[in-house]
């Protein structure tokens, strides 16, 4: 009780005797009361910037921007220009490993590095300065890192025949053995061959009963969607394309608008079910490299080199900078490689290009790999040069 008291005593800001039976009195003169301000508390002091020129050892650098003319399409169409863009001081970075978990945040010029990395799996998260910004550079994930924090991460694949035709095993399970030393991996595959964005908007069979039961609890949804719309496009017109090539070409461009316009559709509802979930689109790389491969040898011949660069370009940049998509850029990773290397057939990925594709989520996800890789034959190191362009304020 005498503890109690004298607690209560501190707690009101009375005298109390040392007796708990003797209770004082209270002061009557506010002169001789002794205020007492709450201390401010500090500001806490801006990390320390991590300049790239100093990395040592196997090092991962790169540079954060405002893309003020949010020129930037992905992670292969960036570039800070210095004389537009703002560069960010002190913009945080936090690698996670399997053991080790390291800081880093860009220097006055935007650039950063993080040294000495060992052989291992690591994400890297940037901190973005506002929760709801977007970034240019389509790849700024926000769900994705948290759940490898808490060490369980659920992975979801919709779309066409992509993810489910081709070398085995397909991409996204090639995905999850780069992901399995950081976290448990729940791989989700409910794609379709031969399906088209609309086949896959809110509301239709393949999305009621396929993809929404696994909408929840996701944590990344991975979508290959827009060839098959293109090739109904084609073959709807049948033998009039080429009469009339040109006419053709812009109906396909036009057509890609309509294709990401079903695809954020289809996200925005996704978004509804689970606001936090990661989205990340894969781009189709540019088939009009595959010179030896049928039937692109022969389309080749009638098309000018331009047409798939320029289809694809379009779809690259319809994909929204606002809507908060990860963007897989297939057409900008296999951009100087040799395709006809890389395809089962002409349309799907053999080993070596399922696991280029699953390499190429995973970086844009902040995958870092260091060391031998899991994937038979597969790449390494990856992730090291990672660049962020955040959307500019309004």
């Amino acid at each position: 009780m005498r503890v109690v008291l004298l607690g209560l005593c501190l707690v009101m800001s009375i005298g109390c005797a040392e007796d708990a039976e003797d209770t004082g009195s209270v002061t009557d003169d506010p002169a001789k009361e002794e205020v007492k301000e709450d201390p401010i508390p500090d500001e806490p002091a801006p990390p320390a910037c991590n300049p790239a020129a100093d990395v040592t050892g196997t090092a991962i650098t790169g540079v954060a921007y405002v893309d003020e003319n949010l020129n930037d399409e992905s992670t292969f169409r960036m570039g800070l220009e210095e004389d537009l863009d703002t560069p960010l001081d002190r913009f945080k970075l936090t690698l996670l490993g399997a053991k080790e978990e390291k800081t880093a945040a860009s220097c006055e010029g935007g650039d950063y590095g993080i040294s000495d990395i060992e052989d291992g799996t690591y994400v890297l998260m940037p901190t973005l300065p506002n929760s709801q910004r977007p970034c240019s550079s389509r790849n700024c994930p926000r769900r994705f890192a948290e759940a490898v924090k808490e060490g369980h991460v659920k992975i979801v694949t919709f779309g066409d025949s992509i993810a489910v035709v081709g070398g085995q095993p397909f991409f996204p399970a090639r995905l999850a053995t780069l992901l399995e030393p950081l976290a448990t991996v729940d791989n989700v595959n409910v794609a379709v061959g031969g399906t088209t964005s609309p086949q896959w908007l809110p509301g239709t069979n393949h999305f009621q009963t396929r993809l929404k039961p696994e909408l929840e609890d996701a944590d990344v949804v991975i979508i290959t969607l827009g060839g098959n719309d293109l090739l109904v496009y084609i073959q709807t017109l049948g033998p009039a394309a080429l009469s009339d090539l040109q006419g053709a070409i812009d109906g396909a461009t036009d057509l890609v608008q309509v294709i990401m316009e079903n695809i954020t559709e289809t996200t925005a509802e996704i978004r509804k079910i689970n606001p936090d979930v990661d989205v990340v689109y894969c781009l189709y790389p540019n088939y009009g490299q595959a010179t030896s491969t049928s039937p692109w040898s022969l389309v080749s011949g009638l098309l000018q080199p331009e047409t798939f660069m320029t289809l694809l370009t379009t779809a690259r940049q319809a994909v929204p900078a606002d809507a908060g998509f990860v963007l897989a850029d297939m057409f900008g990773s296999f951009e100087d490689l040799t395709l006809d290397d890389y395809l089962f057939d002409a349309l799907h990925m053999n080993e070596a290009g399922a696991n280029h594709y699953a390499e190429t989520v995973f970086e844009v996800l902040g995958g870092v790999l260091v060391g031998p890789s899991p994937l038979d034959s597969g790449a390494t190191p990856l992730g090291l040069d990672k660049s962020y362009a955040l959307v500019p304020t309004e």
